[in-house]
């Protein structure tokens, strides 16, 4: 059995019920929280590009400005534009994320996703296919 997802609030306060009826005991469970950035700190969020602004960028975060960007993240963005128009994405520098090779393969533990939405509802987006992940060092072109 594989464990449940990392989870990841929208805000500073996360709620955590453990409910148990009386018929049954087991194990239980032993859960990890740490502090994670979010889109306060630059990392996710809404990229409303349905306004007057038909242009936007992220990156990723450097909290500390030291030119490298910090461990542990999990940042996601939701692009939204104008009905009846297309997101077009292109990537302005090289990437630079944790990556090793050897003769045989190569291994990426940092790396950029971007995947297909399909509608908005209540301000998230209907997540299907991935069509682009990487971890590549030569900057690919628009999509």
């Amino acid at each position: 059995m594989q464990p449940p997802p990392i989870l990841k609030s929208r805000g500073n306060v996360m709620t955590i019920q453990f409910r148990t009826d009386g018929s049954f005991s087991a194990r239980g469970f032993r859960a990890y929280i740490r502090f994670s950035y979010g889109p306060l700190q630059g990392c996710g969020g809404n990229i409303d590009l349905t306004g007057d602004s038909t242009t936007g960028e992220i990156r990723s975060l450097d909290a500390n400005r030291d030119g490298k960007y910090e461990p542990n993240l999990n940042c996601h963005w939701v692009v939204i534009g104008r009905d009846g128009k297309n997101v077009r994405m292109s990537f302005a520098s090289q990437f630079a994320v944790e990556r090793a090779v050897n003769d045989t393969h190569e291994t990426c533990w940092d790396y950029i996703e971007v995947r297909k939405a399909t509608e908005v509802l209540k301000g998230y987006k209907n997540i299907s296919d991935i069509f682009f992940r990487s971890a590549m060092a030569t900057v690919p072109s628009p999509t």
